[in-house]
């Protein structure tokens, strides 16, 4: 539960996420199509692909977002926050 809460609040994860230099950033700049790019994420977050389902998922966040840098922000929020992503006892 700690975890949970720590991931969801910490300004630092924050700070990192939407860093000029970071992911988001060299990501959103690429010439990397959608489905790459979540693959990328995917890789980098889960070491695994995602399915045809979380593909469309991310596509349609990237799409409807402000820019695309802040539809992979929040894709990468969203991935954080998953229970995918917490560590298991």
């Amino acid at each position: 539960m700690t975890q949970s809460l720590h991931l969801m609040n910490s300004r630092e994860l924050d700070s990192r996420i939407r860093n000029k230099s970071g992911r988001a950033t060299r990501l959103a700049e690429s010439d990397l199509t959608n489905d790459a790019l979540t693959e990328e994420l995917y890789l980098a977050g889960f070491s695994r692909f995602p399915s045809d389902q979380e593909k469309q998922y991310a596509t349609e966040l990237m799409t409807r977002s402000e820019s695309r840098q802040s539809g992979i922000q929040d894709l990468m929020w969203a991935m954080i926050n998953s229970p995918e992503f917490s560590i298991q006892d």
